[in-house]
């Protein structure tokens, strides 16, 4: 996360389930930030969107929700190509 911050990229693509770090958190921290309340943020995961977790992510506004289960490799790399132009 910590690079984010330094590096500003163009977009960020994250998982809310990390390991050691909780993705809320690095979500709430992204959009508290003055360069990460615009940033694209794309969810990359396996928590469906029925899931009550959603509701919470929702909340970070993030561009894109993708279930991993749902996204073939290709289609992820046309979804991020398409949000960064």
């Amino acid at each position: 996360m910590k690079s984010a911050f330094e590096a500003h990229p163009d977009l960020v693509m994250l998982d809310v389930k990390l390991p050691g770090m909780d993705g809320m958190e690095v979500m709430k921290n992204i959009r508290e930030d003055s360069w990460g309340k615009n940033v694209p943020l794309i969810i990359f995961t396996v928590i469906h969107p029925d899931d009550e977790m959603v509701k919470m992510i929702e909340k970070y506004e993030p561009s894109h929700y993708l279930v991993k289960s749902e996204w073939s490799l290709e289609k992820v790399v046309e979804k991020v190509k398409d949000v960064l132009k």
